[in-house]
């Protein structure tokens, strides 16, 4: 089939889907493309396809390849680790060896390109059976145990209330955003998903259009009006269902529109994915993520039932304290936390003497490694030079993306991506932040990240489908430099700050019948002194709101919201009367900033150590995201890193455990029939059957219109209920009987147990919740008419149960089925 992918005059006839080979299938589809790719581009392309073929047969693999015009020359094939077998008037015999770089120590014995060409996962088989509402996505099964609580745990939240999910890359957290919103159709009630970059508002939105008929990524781009224009009309006519934007867009052009929705009660649930970028400061800080908090305080002011639900697989524990400041109210931050790392992908780097040998090891690596491959840098300006060498050099199927990068550029280069028209992108951090590219198998830095959770975030592009990825890390003393230099938060001084927040507070404008709430005016000059004066306004502003969010941070202050916000101008309310006192400040104030700085460069050194080699990975790691006063354990995973390959340790932990959510107010019953009437005082009520009933399923979508959203039963029960149409449109959950009575994966919510029918003895579980072991306000048995009393086999328990019970037949007539 290689030979076929080569030589072949009309690759059209080739197809790509029914390739196993991920590398041959690139290979195809790019020889398919209306534009021709570059002889360099063919040789990463072949020499992976080869690399694959030879790892999968187990010795090298020889393939002949054209000698003419638009195929790359003898020199070409070399530089991508070719070696040159036989050359024929027509082509050249040519086999890719594996690459064993001299500067890469460790490579000789373990060349770093070997695993990626491996078709076993990497990650262990941790799903779990799902419940019958997957279906609407065309899914069967969750990714593990902690998806499937961080699901059940998002449908029963109370009104108000607020989730903080913390799961690892690739376990599935954008379903908590788009399930929840397409069993809310029905209903006509909004999800405002918030996400922080375009890349991930157009990745989110193609996915989740295809189930609901229209567009739902709303982001700023030339050729967006009309687009936009209709989804504020949605919203407004309740019927938009899921929307994907920017802070800045909420608080700006979606603002009237979201306001009205909230004002008729529309709006179901905020969910924030990426939280961990509401506690960024540095170059990504954005003011409109810390004014978040002010504008959710506004909505729910108005509908106070908003749900607020917080995604992000790597919370740190600063950044869990900022987000438990901003959004613990009115109700506590919840936290559902199952913390493993990365299995993917195996870290190597090497420091360069100069940028000289930078940019050589750097081109040789581009040359083997396989395709997709991210390059990442710290500056713009360094992505752009490297897209433009490797032009030069003669690669053509890249791109750049940086923060610079226009909106309609983005929406472009995001579909040439997603549809393998590119083989390389060169970016900043404003690419891939969620993006779900899953066969991409390295990521490379030119760079030495200013922390360790941003190097983390970025190798975490990788590897998505479970299979091996590769971390390469290429860095000078410059680049160390430019990464202390980064990790220096632009965190206000005291003193300055203080100066700063004095005059925003003398422009206070107070807001009738609202205690200690005032606009302050964010364009006021700290004070009269010549650089005061001539400060660029923009940068004047943009310190003016770091001073709030820093204020906000310490509780000297909380943002506030209203429907029609003001221009330069933001709205807060007082929380200690002290906010103006010198040595309140630096009591609280100072002490937050001190605590924030410390924080950060601990995640720089962390950095350091890893490239220092002296300890795995994955314990660096587990120092960063483990959280120890909230409970939040890391599992310690590494794919391979220096400190392992030279000890021959292998770290690989357990499965994380997870914790379905036991909210403080437990989900309220709907005022049906089966709640008001027919069950017991005590929320208990037995049905007994002779055999499956000819309405046995009308009976179960009865249950599912009375407001039961839990069935449990056997495999074949809960298998058959999957295939149930009105199982499939209402968020209902399904629990299949153990022999071990443990239930702590069952939601508190009301609940039909279905006992199998000829049954020798009771069924473990279903007894322990006759007994009362099920916290649940509503539970409805379904028992076998013969089944025997646990205590006294020789009689029946339906002789002498007390709990309020029915005949089948007797309950049918009663409900009129």
């Amino acid at each position: 089939m290689l030979q076929n992918a080569v030589w072949s005059q009309s690759v059209s006839v080739l197809d790509h889907r029914a390739v196993e080979s991920l590398f041959l299938r690139r290979l195809i589809l790019a020889r398919k493309s209306h534009r021709r790719p570059a002889p360099l581009d063919l040789t990463a392309l072949v020499r992976s396809a080869l690399r694959f073929e030879s790892e999968k047969q187990g010795h090298p693999q020889m393939l002949k390849v054209p000698k003419q015009l638009g195929w790359p020359n003898l020199e070409q094939w070399k530089a991508a680790g070719m070696e040159l077998v036989n050359e024929l008037e027509d082509g050249y015999v040519i086999k890719a060896n594996p690459w064993r770089p001299d500067w890469l120590r460790g490579s000789q014995l373990n060349p770093p390109d070997t695993p990626l060409f491996q078709t076993t996962s990497k990650r262990k088989e941790q799903s779990v059976g799902g419940d019958p509402f997957l279906r609407r996505m065309n899914l069967h099964r969750y990714r593990s145990t902690a998806q499937r609580d961080a699901m059940r745990s998002v449908l029963t939240m109370p009104p108000g209330s607020s989730l903080l999910v913390n799961l690892p890359t690739s376990e599935g957290k954008s379903l908590l955003a788009h399930m929840p919103a397409l069993l809310d159709q029905e209903s006509e009630e909004l999800t405002v998903v918030v996400v922080p970059t375009v890349a991930l508002t157009i990745d989110q939105g193609s996915r989740i259009e295809e189930f609901i008929g229209h567009p739902a990524a709303y982001f700023q781009g030339s050729g967006r009006e009309a687009v936009n224009r209709a989804i504020r009309e949605r919203i407004e006519l309740g019927t938009q269902r899921i929307l994907f934007t920017s802070p800045e867009s909420l608080l700006n052009s979606l603002q009237s529109s979201l306001h009205q929705a909230a004002e008729s009660g529309s709006i179901k649930r905020i969910v924030i994915d990426e939280a961990h970028i509401v506690d960024a400061w540095g170059d990504e800080f954005r003011s409109s993520f810390q004014e978040l908090a002010g504008w959710r305080r506004g909505l729910m002011r108005v509908c106070p039932a908003i749900t607020t639900v917080l995604l992000s697989a790597t919370v740190t524990e600063s950044c869990l304290y900022t987000l438990e400041t901003l959004f613990a109210s009115p109700e506590p931050l919840h936290q559902l936390a199952s913390v493993r790392l990365r299995s993917e992908p195996s870290f190597w780097n090497s420091c360069c003497a100069d940028d000289v040998i930078k940019q050589e090891r750097l081109i040789e690596a581009i040359n083997h490694l396989p395709r997709p491959l991210i390059l990442y840098t710290t500056k713009v300006e360094d992505a752009e030079y490297w897209a433009r060498t490797l032009r030069e050099m003669g690669y053509s199927r890249l791109s750049s993306f940086t923060g610079n990068t226009k909106s309609e550029q983005r929406e472009h280069l995001l579909e040439q991506w997603r549809e393998d028209e590119l083989d390389v992108i060169v970016a900043t951090s404003a690419f891939g932040l969620g993006v779900d590219k899953t066969d991409i198998r390295a990521v490379v830095h030119a760079c030495v990240p200013e922390s360790l959770d941003r190097f983390y975030q970025e190798v975490g592009r990788g590897g998505r489908d479970g299979r091996a990825s590769l971390s390469l890390m290429l860095y000078t003393s410059q680049d160390l430099q430019i990464a202390k230099r980064m990790n220096s938060k632009k965190l206000i001084g005291v003193k300055r700050g203080l100066e700063r927040w004095t005059q925003m507070f003398r422009s206070k404008q107070e807001i009738p019948g609202a205690p200690r709430t005032y606009h302050v005016s964010t364009d006021v000059n700290p004070g009269n002194k010549g650089k005061d004066l001539d400060m660029n306004n923009m940068r004047n502003q943009a310190w003016n709101v770091r001073t709030l969010t820093l204020m906000a941070r310490a509780r000297l202050i909380e943002f506030d919201w209203e429907a029609t916000p003001r221009k330069n101008s933001s709205l807060i309310r007082i929380l200690d009367a002290d906010h103006r006192i010198a040595r309140y400040w630096e009591a609280h104030v100072g002490k937050y900033r001190e605590e924030s700085i410390r924080s950060d460069k601990r995640n720089y050194h962390l950095m350091l150590e890893v490239l220092r080699d002296r300890r795995c990975v994955s314990a660096s790691l587990q120092d960063l995201y483990t959280i120890s006063d909230r409970g939040v354990r890391v599992t310690p995973v590494c794919g391979g890193c220096a400190h392992c390959r030279k000890t021959g340790a292998e770290v690989s932990g357990l499965a994380p455990s997870s914790q379905l959510v036991r909210w403080d107010t437990p989900e309220q019953t709907q005022d049906s029939y089966l709640m008001t009437n027919l069950v017991g005082e005590n929320g208990r009520l037995v049905i007994f059957y002779d055999r499956e009933h000819r309405n046995f399923w009308k009976l179960m979508r009865w249950f599912a219109d009375q407001g039961i959203r839990h069935f449990v039963g056997d495999a074949d029960f809960v298998t058959e209920l999957s295939s149930q149409t009105f199982a499939s449109k209402k968020p209902v959950f399904s629990s299949e009987l153990s022999r071990t009575p443990r239930r702590s994966d069952w939601p508190e919510v009301p609940t039909v147990l279905v006992h199998p029918s000829d049954p020798q003895a009771f069924h473990p579980q279903i007894q322990f919740a006759l007994q009362g072991d099920l916290q649940c306000s509503i539970c409805v048995f379904l028992l076998p008419k013969h089944l025997p009393d646990p205590q006294h086999p020789n009689r029946t328990y339906r002789d002498i149960t007390m709990l309020r019970s029915y005949e089948l037949e007797a309950f049918l007539t009663e409900v009129r089925l």
